[in-house]
């Protein structure tokens, strides 16, 4: 899959990894859907080996807060399990590129992982011939 990149115009020290996951989208709105996951890691070259290390990746980030759809989903007693994990994407999400120490001398890439699509059922041919009486 060929590269899609982000000037660094384009962003801020204080942009979230939210607000790049959707400047990615309005770069090429056929990379992902609200709920794709971005994964992003910083990647820079290491002086003393010459070789490109990575720092620990920073998983989960959606275009749209998962809280959001979580909170839509949820059983109405309220659930403790999806609340958590809403509570853990939305942490990652408002991460800044300044906390992730992004500068220009470094790489943020991103790997997505589109949302499973719901499967698409067929519709049935019409029924000719059979007549329901009342």
């Amino acid at each position: 899959m060929p590269g899609t990149y982000l000037s660094p115009a384009h962003t801020r020290p204080t942009t979230t990894l939210r607000e790049v996951a959707n400047l990615l989208y309005l770069v090429d709105p056929t990379l992902s859907r609200p709920m794709t996951t971005h994964d992003f890691r910083v990647v820079y070259m290491d002086a003393e080996t010459d070789r490109y290390e990575a720092d620990r990746p920073v998983y989960g980030v959606t275009r749209i807060p998962a809280s959001a759809v979580a909170s839509l989903l949820a059983p109405r007693d309220g659930s403790a399990d999806t609340s958590q994990k809403a509570s853990a994407a939305e942490h990652a999400a408002s991460r800044t590129l300044q906390q992730l120490r992004v500068r220009d001398d470094t790489i943020l890439e991103c790997a997505l992982d589109a949302a499973p699509i719901a499967a698409r059922r067929e519709r049935s041919p019409p029924r000719r011939g059979r007549r329901y009486r009342h």
